[in-house]
């Protein structure tokens, strides 16, 4: 009986134990949030200095263009795919990329997959039709930072990267996830996203894309992207007959696109990112983001939400200060598709507003997924990093800095719909309605989801 009492008292010692460690790791480790180094900025002044005049871009907006280019780029690859994802799913568009992709390794052509590894859990690792393809000839599979409740510090740093290359003549990069809810026209409920395509004709000189298979193969080869272990499968006939529905189903994806005309002129490209690290990043993004912005004269974020700690809004308070004309597009609380991140706007707002920025508050069918920055009337700044503090400080992230009046002005163009369905707020000023606004009050049930967020948020705000 007293050896069953101490076996007791060690078991609820040890689970005790694990409990307060799950807990430190999880919540109190990441709020050490560091300063930033300057190695962003230094690395984004050395790449103005590369020639980039032959690179080419188009703006991808819809979610139906999304899926219609990929198929057509890697049903148009002769030797190399690389695609990084944050989340993967074998949806109805998550099988059609995935299908298109299997066609491509038969044809030969190496292909290289890397996933978040939390998402991977999740919908992935254990897909029958997932399995079958990873064990094909040609492919690699790897998850970046995989789930280990041994090492629970490091759960909280993921993989946010969003981009497809295919050899070395065009890649994809913007906020998109591989699933239905933001390619294609499966389901109604889908999510405002934007990326660009990047194409050069002159492949010996395609500077950008350097840049990102370099960053492509220190993620890859990272200590902590884990290899996805092939498991032996030789019928794959699912994938092959959903490859050829394909093209019936969708014959636009597969005619010959001439890119070069298609795309517009740039003067300059750059790629910049965060640490790749799984543990507390120098927030590199943000600093050089602010340096780019120190630069210019009116600037225009589009982001999901806005989550700042204290050096953010000291930040973006000093760039108002010095003039910048400062406006983000962002989710009101009753369109957001993040709880989380509308309850912590309706805790901030006030403070937000202090910093002198305007906010145009989307009230849309839609949720607003879209990372950009368009500045003055030339740089459009793209990618997969949100305006808050996991992207500034835990998470890898990609955005490409272009320097293209043609595109800036497309893009300006397109975000014309969105600012006239939002209410515009900034501080002294009177609010302003687009002429598209529809006012919606927050129902009973999300109402009630909201209180209840709120009694914890402030302990996980720099997590969400």
């Amino acid at each position: 009986m007293k050896k069953q009492k101490i076996l007791k008292f060690s078991l609820l010692g040890i689970l005790s134990f694990y409990i307060v460690y799950v807990v430190i790791s999880c919540l109190i480790y990441p709020m050490n949030q560091k300063k930033p180094t300057g190695i962003g900025i230094d690395s984004y002044k050395e790449s103005l200095n590369y020639q980039t005049l032959n690179e080419r871009v188009l703006s991808i907006n819809s979610n139906q263009e999304a899926l219609l280019y990929r198929i057509n780029m890697i049903s148009a690859a002769k030797e190399e795919i690389v695609l990084s994802t944050f989340d993967f799913r074998i949806d109805n568009s998550g099988k059609d990329v995935l299908s298109a992709l299997y066609d491509a390794s038969l044809r030969g052509v190496k292909i290289k997959i890397i996933v978040d590894g939390i998402n991977a859990a999740m919908h992935l690792k254990n897909d029958k039709l997932f399995k079958k393809f990873a064990s094909s000839k040609n492919i690699e599979i790897k998850f970046y930072n995989p789930v280990n409740l041994a090492i629970a510090y490091k759960n909280n740093f993921r993989l946010h990267d969003k981009y497809l290359i295919i050899d070395n003549t065009m890649y994809l990069m913007g906020g998109r996830n591989t699933n239905d809810l933001f390619l294609g026209n499966y389901q109604t409920k889908t999510n405002i996203d934007k990326e660009v395509l990047v194409f050069n004709q002159n492949n010996d000189d395609f500077k950008s894309l350097n840049s990102l298979k370099a960053y492509f193969e220190e993620i890859w080869n990272h200590k902590d992207s884990k290899i996805y272990k092939k498991r032996n499968s030789k019928n794959n006939d699912e994938l092959i007959q959903h490859y050829e529905q394909l093209k019936t189903k969708l014959p636009e994806a597969f005619e010959k696109i001439d890119y070069y005309n298609l795309t517009v002129e740039t003067n300059h490209i750059s790629l910049i990112n965060n640490p790749i690290n799984t543990s507390n990043k120098t927030p590199e993004m943000w600093d050089t983001l602010n340096y780019i912005m120190s630069n210019a004269e009116n600037i225009l974020i589009q982001t999901p939400y806005i989550i700042m700690n204290k050096s953010m809004y000291s930040d973006v308070e000093d760039l108002t200060k010095s003039g910048k004309k400062i406006n983000i597009l962002t989710n009101s609380i009753t369109s957001g598709a993040n709880p989380l991140g509308c309850v912590d706007y309706l805790n901030s707002e006030k403070h937000i507003l202090t910093t002198g920025v305007g906010i145009y508050e989307l009230q849309y069918a839609k949720s607003l997924h879209t990372k950009t920055i368009l500045i003055d009337d030339n740089i459009s700044i793209i990618g997969s990093y949100n305006l808050d503090i996991r992207s500034t400080y835990l998470d890898t992230e990609l955005m490409l800095v272009i320097d293209s009046p043609k595109l800036n002005e497309s893009l300006k163009e397109d975000v014309k719909t969105y600012l006239e369905s939002s209410l515009y707020v900034k501080q002294g000023e009177q609010n302003i309605k687009g002429s598209n606004y529809e006012e919606n009050k927050l129902s009973g049930f999300k109402t009630f989801v909201y209180f209840f967020i709120n009694l914890f948020i402030k302990y996980i705000r720099h997590l969400i």
